[in-house]
């Protein structure tokens, strides 16, 4: 009996040590974001989102939860996780968005400005350090996929190379890995 109740606790402290090393992504809000674009090298991953969404929920709960994306992500970019429905006001980039009408639902303004008005969810775009917009991704990513297209911006290839061309050549072990540091 002792053996197994040894066993068990050492299976389940073994468990939550796992749990708990996890990187998670560590989302700041709009203002916040716009408040570090001083002395700052790291580009803007915006995460546009709405609480029905399948895709979106999907998204959050495989891709994000991967330990290498979170790290990457947090290491490289600011995450701002923002939901595209909000009737909040939004404060970024010394402007105020609200909530407007498209067709026939209600979107933030800033969701509808940099998606170009193209309502589709889940919604990626990625902005410079100076609040550029240098990438727009609608669509649901594996782990692989949103990879790639994460090491295409923090990589700087996209200054350069068509990202069909980066994709037709990418290797996750020199595009992506190299990226993630250790610390």
């Amino acid at each position: 009996m002792f053996l197994r109740v040894a066993l068990l606790l050492f299976l389940t402290s073994g468990f939550c040590s796992i749990a708990t090393a996890q990187n998670r992504i560590k989302w700041i809000s709009p203002s916040a974001a716009a408040s570090k674009q001083h002395g700052t090298s790291k580009y803007y991953f915006l995460y546009f989102y709405y609480s029905d969404c399948k895709w979106c929920k999907h998204l959050e709960v495989t891709t994000f939860m991967d330990d290498y994306t979170a790290r990457f992500i947090n290491q490289k970019f600011h995450a701002v996780k923002i939901d595209a429905t909000t009737e909040d006001k939004i404060e970024f980039n010394q402007e105020t968005y609200k909530s407007i009408s498209v067709g026939k639902y209600e979107f933030n303004e800033l969701a509808v400005e940099l998606l170009n008005g193209k309502m589709s969810f889940p919604a990626i775009v990625i902005l410079d350090e100076k609040f550029n917009r240098i990438g727009v991704h609608q669509n649901y990513y594996n782990v692989d996929d949103f990879q790639m297209i994460m090491a295409y911006y923090a990589g700087g290839h996209y200054k350069t190379t068509l990202f069909r061309h980066y994709s037709n050549n990418y290797c996750k072990d020199s595009h992506f890995y190299n990226l993630v540091s250790d610390k």
